[in-house]
């Protein structure tokens, strides 16, 4: 009867301390998966932000589209008028023979031709800038994501198992302990 009030006892004692280094692990896991969740917290953050900027630069592209459109429909009224004043020209050219008359519509022409260049290369040049930020970012962002999802399949899910696989250990113990203790209370 003592032998076996000692195994019950010896299987209590093993079972506690089994009870107890689970709880410091399930803590130290605990831990893990806070810091996870933050993480993963962080990047769901920075995520809308990026979807935010990602908006914002939409917007600004149809914008820019927008603009573009406009100014390719002033191009298009710039060549008419072009044309017309290539006409205006020719009969000027006819009508006036002075050089200094050819030369001071041509510049005009010239200006007018140069300013709206100007203007779509200066849209042109914004829009790649942009469209090559939101590229780093997004590129920045997978990244993170496939770290912190690497992360959760290398570390806290073996974890997990192993935590689970040790429960039910001890609930075997438990188990057989009760099996003994009813066993001595109606023997």
């Amino acid at each position: 009867m003592e032998a076996l009030l000692r195994k019950i006892l010896h299987e209590v004692k093993a079972t506690r301390t089994a009870a107890e280094s689970l709880k410091r692990r399930v803590g130290a896991l605990e831990g893990q998966v806070a810091q996870l969740n933050e993480r993963t917290s962080a990047l769901e953050t920075q995520v809308a932000q990026l979807n935010e900027r990602t908006s914002a630069l939409e917007t600004q592209v149809a914008q820019l589209n927008e603009r573009t459109t406009a100014l390719e429909t002033q191009v298009a009224q710039l060549n008419e008028r072009a044309s017309a004043l290539e006409q205006q020209f020719a009969q000027l050219k006819e009508r006036t023979t002075t050089p200094e008359q050819r030369i001071d519509l041509l510049y005009k022409r010239t200006a007018e031709t140069k300013a709206v260049a100007e203007a779509l290369r200066h849209g042109q040049e914004g829009l790649t800038a942009n469209y090559e930020a939101m590229a780093n970012d997004l590129h920045q962002m997978k990244g993170d994501l496939t770290h912190v999802t690497s992360i959760r399949e290398d570390k806290v899910l073996p974890a997990l198992a192993e935590h689970e696989a040790g429960l039910h250990v001890l609930n075997a113990r438990v188990f057989k302990t009760e099996s003994i203790l009813h066993h001595l209370v109606h023997a």
